[in-house]
């Protein structure tokens, strides 16, 4: 599991709840969540705002943590 979905459940987020906190949509934010697609820089950047994660760490957010 990405860290980012560990994030966006303890938060009380859907997918698409995120997706829109994170002005993406919903389709690309499901293909980075289950690895089909890697990140821009900029998408890195809108997903961290939207969960309050700090932006210097974005890329942990991509990173496998255990469930």
């Amino acid at each position: 599991m990405k860290r980012m979905v560990k994030e966006r459940k303890v938060r009380g987020l859907t997918q698409s709840g995120l997706a829109r906190a994170a002005e993406m949509h919903v389709s690309s934010l499901c293909a980075i969540e289950t690895g089909r697609m890697r990140p821009w820089p900029g998408q890195s950047a809108k997903i961290a705002r939207a969960l309050d994660w700090p932006q210097e760490r974005a890329a942990e957010l991509f990173e496998e943590v255990a469930e």
